[in-house]
């Protein structure tokens, strides 16, 4: 029981962080915003890790997995959600999100080719859909996003989801022989090493930010990459990677729901099959 609960856990962090993010992401630097909030969340992991008893993990850590952290910390939490936040910035959370969480697909199509998994008919028909879905959002979208901006908030989506599937096969490998929280923290120790010179090169944009501002990018960096990637990994250790993504698919219909309902962003029938198609593709590369 534990296990779903922290999957649907880890997707609800995931949906909030998304909410925190576009609060701030009207007229801030993405990538500002993707280095500042990597502090905050490796010091809450970082004391949960702590708290659980598992701080010695980090004392007895092999070059392989540091080489593994360092990957998926660069990969996932830095380059893919430089390109997350962006897509958010550009096409808004109801659009963005679900085209950047449909990373199961790639996963099972990058595990195929690096880990022997067979790729299933359902892949080949949920990549099909979620590609169509894609192209319904963006034709809709033209008459109400100037089309730069439609194109660069797509393409930064896809980009996200690509570099999100590189980072989870890194994760899987890792966790064969590694404690999931203990690797969370050492994930973040990368992604946070990358962001301290990037934050010392931009402090006088920093000084700009209010006391709102990086409230709410805290609270997005520890609910998304700290709290909802641990609770995730956790998941995967007890009923498996699979379950734990179906559950985890979830998260794009909670963000629309929240986007809706907080951020009052509007969504029209065709924008809504759209965004239903990349979902449900989503859901069917787990059958």
């Amino acid at each position: 029981m534990l296990g779903y609960v922290l999957a649907f856990f880890s997707a609800l962090m995931f949906s909030a962080a998304s909410i925190f993010y576009r609060y701030v992401l009207y007229d801030k630097d993405p990538l500002l915003v993707t280095a500042v909030r990597t502090i905050p969340a490796l010091l809450s992991i970082t004391t949960v890790v702590y708290l659980v008893g598992e701080s010695s993990y980090l004392l007895h850590v092999n070059s392989r997995i540091i080489l593994l952290g360092v990957l998926a910390g660069s990969i996932g939490m830095i380059l893919g959600s430089y390109f997350y936040l962006n897509s958010l910035k550009s096409v808004g959370v109801s659009i963005g999100y679900p085209i950047s969480f449909s990373y199961p697909i790639y996963v099972a199509i990058i595990a195929n080719f690096f880990l022997n998994e067979r790729i299933s008919i359902w892949s080949i028909v949920a990549l099909a859909l979620t590609i169509s879905g894609i192209a319904v959002i963006s034709r809709e979208n033209e008459k109400n996003l100037h089309s730069n901006s439609l194109k660069k908030g797509v393409a930064c989506a896809v980009s996200a989801s690509l570099l999100w599937a590189l980072s989870i096969i890194v994760v899987k490998i890792a966790l064969f022989d590694y404690a999931p929280l203990p690797f969370a923290v050492i994930r973040l120790l990368t992604a946070t090493a990358l962001a301290i010179p990037f934050i010392f090169v931009e402090r006088r944009e920093l000084r700009t930010y209010t006391w709102r501002d990086l409230l709410f990018i805290s609270l997005g960096g520890v609910s998304g990459i700290g709290f909802g990637v641990a609770a995730s990994h956790v998941a995967i250790d007890i009923i498996g990677a699979s379950t734990t993504a179906i559950i985890s698919a979830s998260s794009p219909a909670l963000s629309i729901l929240l986007a809706t309902l907080i951020l009052h962003e509007r969504m029209n029938k065709r924008t809504a099959i759209g965004v239903m198609m990349v979902i449900f593709g989503t859901l069917l590369t787990l059958l």
